[in-house]
């Protein structure tokens, strides 16, 4: 639940909006386009309870959307978001330990269905489909180091997005 919150939280202060120009009057029933720009903060966790602790990982996502609206509170967002995420991570194995770090850039593409009951607010929901493009892993011990780096043609993922917007 804390995670959820968290989410919606940052996903509130990391959000921006197209500007239009006029004072004054309501945008709600108008196509805007916009860009975004942003940050992630993402994790991974161990649910075996092996010696592996995870950090996480702050990494930052910019695009475009565009909002149509339907009616003057209802409408749809689509959006093309590149967004890197990732995490650190220390454990031990057969008793000598090591650190691991995974950097990811995904391509996220939410379709984002809209609720806009005032002019200052707005909330969004909907599927985001994710495409993993590269994939980069450093894996060190005490006195060497891995690195490898994964270009991938297309892996996806779906996830639900909520958030909740102050315009």
């Amino acid at each position: 639940m804390k995670k959820i919150i968290l989410t919606g939280i940052i996903a509130l202060l990391a959000s921006a909006s197209g500007f239009s120009q006029g004072s004054g009057e309501e945008f709600r029933s108008e196509l805007q386009f916009g860009l975004k720009a942003g940050g992630n903060y993402s994790n991974v966790y161990n649910e075996s309870g092996d010696k592996f602790v995870a950090d996480p990982k702050l990494g930052l996502a910019f695009g475009t959307f565009l909002s149509i609206p339907i009616g003057t509170y209802i409408g749809i967002q689509p959006e093309v978001l590149l967004s890197q995420k990732g995490f650190s991570a220390t454990g031990a194995i057969l008793g000598s330990s090591y650190s691991f770090t995974r950097t990811t850039t995904y391509v996220d593409i939410p379709l984002l269905f809209s609720l806009k009951p005032a002019e200052f607010l707005s909330f969004y929901a909907g599927p985001q489909y994710s495409y993993l493009i590269k994939q980069k892993d450093v894996f060190g011990v005490a006195q060497s180091s891995i690195e490898q780096e994964l270009e991938f043609k297309m892996k996806i993922s779906e996830k639900i997005f909520l958030a909740l917007q102050a315009d």
